[in-house]
């Protein structure tokens, strides 16, 4: 009787510990966890005005990592081997001089919060400068949104895929109701 307790016993724990592991992994997922739906997206490179090889990268992020407030983030990037800014194309050398702007549905348009400033990290001799444009999300649906980008006499739209410019954290809003159509399914 002894080794069928036993095994008994071992077969209660390992349902319990699978029951557990199926509650842990079925746990609606952290506020955290829902706002980190999509990372990043990168965009072709921009030419710098009067830098005939010289080019700027771009990416919008959803940024609020290491515990700041969630924000939707455009962050113009070049590299280089200087490491002042002085040594910087200078189409580009002012932050001050480049415009950043988000266009949103509804004719609405946002500049971006505090004053952008180029930010350099360095190493192997090279620094990537970054150039970072905080904006608030959104609104909760799945509009357009364009950033207007001003450098060098130069302007540039860069296209932000729909719904991404809202807060990933957002509840999702239900499709609406079409006349005759099943609500699951998109008009």
């Amino acid at each position: 009787m002894g080794p069928f307790l036993s095994h008994k016993l071992m077969a209660r724990r390992c349902l319990l510990l699978a029951v557990g592991l199926l509650a842990w992994a079925g746990a609606p997922p952290s506020t955290v966890a829902q706002a980190r739906v999509w990372q990043r997206i990168a965009y072709p490179s921009l030419p710098i005005p009067g830098a005939e090889h010289e080019r700027m990268n771009v990416l919008v992020i959803p940024g609020g990592r290491s515990g700041e407030p969630f924000h939707l983030r455009l962050d113009l990037q070049w590299s280089g081997m200087s490491v002042t800014i002085a040594d910087m194309p200078r189409a580009i050398a002012d932050a001050t001089a480049i415009g950043v702007k988000l266009h949103t549905a509804g004719g609405k348009v946002a500049l971006p919060e505090g004053t952008p400033r180029w930010v350099g990290v360095g190493s192997g001799g090279g620094v990537t400068w970054s150039l970072i444009s905080i904006f608030s999300w959104g609104r909760n649906a799945l509009d357009e949104a364009w950033f207007e980008v001003r450098a060098g006499g130069q302007v540039y739209w860069i296209e932000m895929p729909y719904g991404l410019a809202r807060n990933p954290a957002d509840p999702e809003l239900p499709i609406p109701l079409a006349a005759g159509r099943n609500s699951r399914r998109p008009c």
